[in-house]
């Protein structure tokens, strides 16, 4: 199956919830997690019915979420990242590796989106927002970016 991408729409998100963990591609402005945060009135609304009918994801309906999103695989990842062209420094190819990790077991939402930090700023109440990178939270099982001794993320900084 191909997987269709858009540069500044799709973004890898990266979620904990019961202990299990799952990649899936979703657009991104799905992921601010309190609308009302956001929006109010008609606004609200309208971004509510565009999400499934959420209007704060959390632990009880992030499952809506998931569902209406593409969950992607380690190996689907890997492969994914495997192939691009590193010494061509495409730095759009950086939506291939994990933007966001929300935490729903611990309340945590970690935002490594160069595109907007505002995400972090959507959070609902009792939750901890946090932006740069997350890389070291992420078992190392999922680190699809990692194959061997080869960083396929520092490659992409690199132009390696």
């Amino acid at each position: 199956m191909t997987v269709k991408w858009v540069y500044g729409e799709d973004v890898v998100v990266l979620i904990k919830c019961d202990a299990k963990y799952i990649y899936i591609k979703d657009y991104v402005d799905f992921w601010y997690l309190n609308l009302r945060e956001l929006y109010d009135g008609d606004d609200l609304r309208i971004a509510v019915r565009e999400r499934h009918g959420v209007a704060c994801i959390d632990k009880q309906n992030v499952s809506i979420v998931i569902e209406q999103a593409q969950e992607l695989g380690v190996a689907t990842l890997r492969n994914l990242v495997k192939s691009l062209d590193y010494e061509s420094r495409n730095l759009d190819d950086i939506m291939y590796f994990p933007s966001l990790f929300v935490d729903f077991d611990a309340k945590m939402f970690y935002n490594h989106y160069y595109e907007s930090r505002m995400l972090s700023e959507c959070v609902p109440e009792g939750w901890t927002a946090k932006d740069g990178s997350f890389e070291p939270l992420v078992p190392d099982d999922l680190k699809y970016w990692l194959d061997g001794d080869r960083d396929f993320l520092k490659d992409l900084e690199s132009g390696a």
